[in-house]
């Protein structure tokens, strides 16, 4: 068979960069050059192209953001339909994921060319665990096709087959800590710690390996072997793994081994005898551990080689490792095991039960001197006030060389934003005074740009020297702020000494305990709250009532529960929201409200409600909150923090302005019946059904405009108490992303179309989404979306919109005929079950004929849709079609 050579070998042959050789590959300039997982490997006898013309790419020959996503959907598909069919033949959970696993693995083999029979049967035997099903010709034949038509994803293909298996069920005690690493972290990481011969490379949380099947390609390019066999054999050697989860730790060994047999097989043909002769160094522990890496007494714990079966002490296993590279576990003192709780507090004070923060003391501690490490993270260590210890002792002892803010949303297989993530490079050496770390901010950008910035080397960097970081307040890593901004963390009294931002109730069941408002009317165990989960400001987002009973009756009862600051609920003021990812939002709380922990109140100590209003609605407050607590939420104690002036919180001009804010906020809401506020409404004479869907437009745009006239009245008032610069402005806009209420010059014959408005909104005339992208705030309204998404002014598009009310015609004819249905049900009191469409016309105040037949024919077409969409799922009515009537839904 033909010899192949690594693009390092042909590098140093040709004496070109190795990522030119690899452009070379890319655009099918090397004749018979593949991609082998992350690697290409080039024919010995490839000639050096003469000429320099661009070629053309190949199609999907690096795997990108896109084709990835691609092969995960194809691939999730096929794991669910397997499970569905082990399920159904009586296998449990576990036992579905198991036999998936082994005859993915075993179709693997198969692939390399080895005989299926053999491979099944060395597979099982390697993990331990025989089939107890036949499975089907239909799975067996879409776990070929996946294989067969995706070459480029099988190297790390069965770590996704377990987590795909595993997601959905409680029966693994670990999956809600399994994040695997995306390629482009990987490969940013490995590329950035340079692998070379001397390296003894460890994963600590390894999982399916994915670190590890990457740095084999950096191995096998650095060994002094020339034969194919010896140098996988080298690669292997020198990569060691650890994995609490035994089964995954032996998906992560076989990985390892697959991929040195796909590496020896484009030289010679493979035999069983291979597999077994090439050992990876993947371990677990051989008894239940609570601390697993992070047992500080390494020579206590034994643990297992998945591949010999061997015992060893971990002290031993892991003997002269020096570069370390993890994604370590995400997981927080919120739902720890009491054992785990304890045992970080006891052994790893410093990291606040965080795991990931503990991991990363860990990896530093068990170096040797000069040792690297390169970890995904989580930002808090950076930033939050807990770890201010922590982020001094890795400031003083360690040299930090590259720090990667990626924001939230940086693995594609997590839908919703779970963490703000950092890649970071370290070495184990006390830094030099003047060493600089590289810091790269990409939190702002789309994962896609991430992606494609980090591979093709195009980040932009700040150099800032590691002494200097030690000078911040907290030794924050505050690079966003003017030094004025900074200077106001200490120079103005805190937010906390004029108000109380609080902890709300933890029900312990959520799902059973809160629910819509609309629900329980006339239930008086059930009491309106503030539950949050969204972005509004001013009021809103009360849709909810909690079961309370007499004193949290029923929330005392459920295990994991907590009643905090029950006490204040009638001396507190204003609500917000716990999730920042789109920037504070606070509202006033409404009488007889309580609030709960993703709602929680603020109880005003000083100064007046309004100011306060206005302030924590500020883009001031919004940037010290992020910038203060980069988390994806929000603690009461950083709103404390806030920088800010007895004399803001005391302005009667800012309780102005808050007024005019509430009272549009307060419009809009009473059109909307999945809102407390809801005012039941009346067809007025005269009018016509589109004409007052008209009127209703023009309302919540005039509202909006007013809303964001005044808060920019808001913005310039705290502005000059604050005495703000060009270059602060510019600063918090850049952190936060600007806000642009007035048009400039240069946009005024900006003209929007259709497609800018049109689909933006939800059944109830809300814009479906709240934030415009990573970067910005929440908005409040379609006016401030669509300014924020087109990046013009709010004038441009409130002047746009208004001319243009055929762009949502329809969905505000849906909107104000709906609310008089439901006013003329009298949905909040009327415990009918029946309502006659001709009767409800009557109600409604609808009596010209066009009218009537406009709304019969809506009720009949339209109701059922928009009720269900504005009811969020739980509609209270639905339309009888052969009665012609509307009936109460059973529940």
């Amino acid at each position: 068979m033909a010899r192949y050579l690594t693009a390092q070998e042909v590098s140093d042959q040709w004496g070109i960069t190795k990522r030119r050789v690899q452009d070379l590959c890319a655009t099918n300039r090397i004749p018979g050059a593949f991609r082998l997982g992350n690697m290409w490997v080039i024919p010995a006898n490839a000639s050096k192209p003469k000429d320099a013309r661009v070629h053309k790419r190949v199609k999907d020959a690096i795997p990108t953001g896109v084709s990835i996503r691609k092969a995960r959907r194809r691939l999730k598909r096929v794991v669910e339909t397997a499970i569905r069919e082990f399920r159904r033949k009586g296998l449990s959970s576990v036992e579905a994921m198991q036999t998936l696993v082994i005859m993915f693995a075993s179709t693997l083999l198969e692939n390399l060319g080895m005989n299926g029979t053999s491979s099944l049967a060395l597979c099982e035997r390697f993990f331990g665990y025989r089939l107890m099903v036949p499975v089907s010709n239909e799975v067996k034949s879409s776990i070929r096709r996946y294989i067969s038509d995706n070459s480029l994803y099988l190297d790390d293909s069965l770590s996704w087959v377990y987590q795909f298996s595993t997601k959905k069920s409680d029966a693994f005690p670990y999956n809600d800590t399994q994040f695997f690493t995306e390629k482009y972290m990987i490969n940013t990481l490995v590329d950035s710690i340079h692998i070379d011969e001397g390296s003894k490379v460890m994963d600590p949380a390894c999982g399916g390996g994915n670190f590890l099947l990457y740095s084999f390609d950096r191995l096998v390019e650095q060994a002094p072997e020339k034969d194919v066999f010896d140098r996988a054999v080298f690669a292997l050697e020198n990569l060691y793994g650890y994995e609490i989860d035994s089964f995954l730790a032996y998906v992560g060994a076989f990985n390892l081994k697959l991929k040195a047999l796909m590496y020896v097989r484009h030289e010679r043909e493979l035999t069983m005898d291979d597999f077994t002769k090439l050992h990876s160094f993947v371990f677990y522990p051989k008894h239940e551990s609570v601390s697993g890496f992070l047992d500080t007494k390494w020579e206590n714990q034994c643990v297992v080689n998945c591949d010999s079966r061997e015992e060893r002490q971990l002290a031993d296993a892991f003997d002269g490792v020096n570069v370390i590279i993890t994604n370590p576990p995400f997981r927080t003192i919120k739902g720890m095991p009491a054992e785990q709780k304890e045992y970080l507090q006891e052994f790893y004070p410093m990291a606040k039960c965080d795991m990931c923060n503990a991991f990363i003391e860990r990896v530093m501690d068990v170096l040797p001197a000069s040792g690297k490490a390169a970890m995904v993270a989580q930002n808090s260590w950076m930033y939050l006030d807990s770890f201010t210890s922590l982020r001094e002792m890795l400031l003083r002892k360690y040299t930090l060389h590259c720090i990667w803010e990626l924001g939230s949303n940086a693995f594609y297989d997590l839908s919703g934003e779970k963490a703000n993530i950092v890649l970071m490079t370290v070495t184990k050496e006390v830094p030099a005074k003047s060493h600089q770390i590289e810091l790269s901010f990409l939190r702002n950008m789309e994962i896609d740009r991430i992606e494609s910035v980090l591979e093709k080397g195009a980040v932009r960097t700040l150099p800032v020297k590691q002494m200097d970081v030690l000078k911040h307040t907290g030794s924050r890593f505050d690079m966003v702020s003017t030094d004025h901004l900074k200077n106001l963390q200490t120079s103005c009294v805190q937010y906390k000494n004029f108000a109380v931002p609080m902890q709300g109730t933890s029900t312990g069941n959520a799902k059973k305990l809160i629910d819509y408002y609309w629900n329980h009317f006339g239930d008086e165990d059930w009491v309106l709250v503030s539950k949050g989960g969204g972005y509004s400001r001013f009021e809103g987002l009360n849709s909810y009532c909690v079961k309370w009973g007499k004193d949290g009756e029923y929330i005392k009862n459920t295990k994991g529960s907590a009643i905090r600051n029950a006490k204040y609920f009638t001396e507190t003021q204003l609500v917000y929201s716990d999730t920042g990812t789109a920037g504070l939002n606070v509202r006033v709380l409404l009488p007889g409200q309580i609030f709960v922990a993703s709602g929680p109140g603020i109880r005003i100590i000083t100064g007046k409600t309004l100011a306060h209003l206005a302030f924590l609605n500020s883009r001031f407050a919004a940037f010290y909150v992020r910038l203060l607590s980069p988390k994806l939420t929000i603690a009461a104690g950083y709103i404390g923090k806030i920088p800010v002036t007895d004399g803001i919180l005391a302005s009667e001009e800012l309780e102005t302005y808050a007024a005019a804010c509430l009272e549009t906020k307060k419009n809009r809401l009473s059109k909307r019946p999945n809102n407390y506020e809801f005012s039941y409404v009346r067809h007025p004479e005269g009018k016509h059904i589109p004409d007052m869907a008209e009127v209703w437009f023009q309302e919540d745009l005039e509202d909006e405009w007013t809303q964001l006239l005044n808060e920019e009245k808001i913005e310039a008032y705290i502005s000059k108490e604050m005495k703000l610069t060009v270059e602060d402005h510019q600063a918090m806009d850049d952190y936060i992303g600007p806000r642009i209420i007035k048009a400039s010059e240069s946009e005024m014959n900006q003209e929007l179309c259709k497609d800018d408005a049109a689909g933006q909104l939800g059944f109830d005339c809300f814009p479906r989404r709240t934030k415009a992208s990573k970067q910005s705030l929440g908005s409040d309204g379609l006016i401030e979306y669509i300014s924020q998404t087109k990046m013009v002014s709010c004038e441009t598009v409130y002047g746009e919109l208004k001319k243009h009310f055929d762009w949502l015609k329809d969905s505000y004819e849906d909107l104000y005929v709906h609310a008089l249905v439901l006013s003329a049900l009298k949905f909040k009191e009327n415990k009918n079950r029946e309502h006659k469409i001709d009767e409800l016309l009557s109600e409604m105040g609808v009596t010209e004929a066009d009218d009537m037949s406009f709304v019969q024919t809506w009720i009949a077409t339209r109701f059922d849709v928009v009720h269900n969409g504005v009811f969020k799922g739980n509609p209270l009515y639905g339309y009888d079609s052969q009665r012609r009537i509307l009936k109460r839904v059973e529940k």
